[in-house]
């Protein structure tokens, strides 16, 4: 299992393989992290309003 250095506020609640340290980096986490600050509110209103469901 890895050690991931991850951005304030963010979690990860499975072990992380090692392999997976590659794709992982700091920057891609802390896009992530910047993706769910921007876009989370609209994300649960709209599966809130039925529209997030197929």
């Amino acid at each position: 299992m890895t050690e991931l250095k991850l951005p304030a506020g963010m979690t990860i609640t499975t072990p992380v393989r090692s392999e997976y340290a590659e794709i992982l980096t700091p920057e891609a986490l802390a896009f992530v992290a910047e993706l769910h600050r921007r876009f989370e509110a609209r994300r649960r209103e709209l599966m809130e309003s039925g529209m997030g469901s197929s």
